[in-house]
């Protein structure tokens, strides 16, 4: 379960066999599977995020979580029609997943003869 912030739409996921393999060892021994996955805080994540080690050319970003969120969002353009991006980002309007789209330099390869 995905429970999203500021408005966006939370829903159920699903979890590859390779999601749980890697997941599994995160949870503590004493965790239901109901339980939360990873217990940290949002500013706990914030806070592990600025200690971040970047390359050299990524170095003067401040990485934010939103930034990651983004980062999906646009990675998907292509792989996943406009409607399904929205539900995995939970995008209550289309608007909001459409930019992903507008950003990506490919987004006319093959329209032309």
């Amino acid at each position: 379960m995905v429970r999203r912030l500021k408005g966006s739409a939370s829903g159920e996921h699903p979890l590859t066999e390779q999601d749980k393999r890697f997941l599994g060892p995160l949870r503590r021994k004493d965790q239901r599977p109901s339980d939360r996955v990873f217990g940290i805080t949002a500013a706990g994540f914030r806070k592990m995020l600025a200690r971040l080690v970047l390359p050299a050319d990524l170095a003067g970003l401040l990485i934010h979580p939103h930034m990651l969120r983004h980062a999906c969002g646009y990675d998907m353009v292509g792989r996943a029609d406009l409607q399904a991006r929205a539900a995995f980002m939970g995008h209550k309007r289309l608007e909001n997943t459409i930019r992903y789209s507008q950003l990506d330099p490919d987004q006319f390869e093959g329209l032309r003869p």
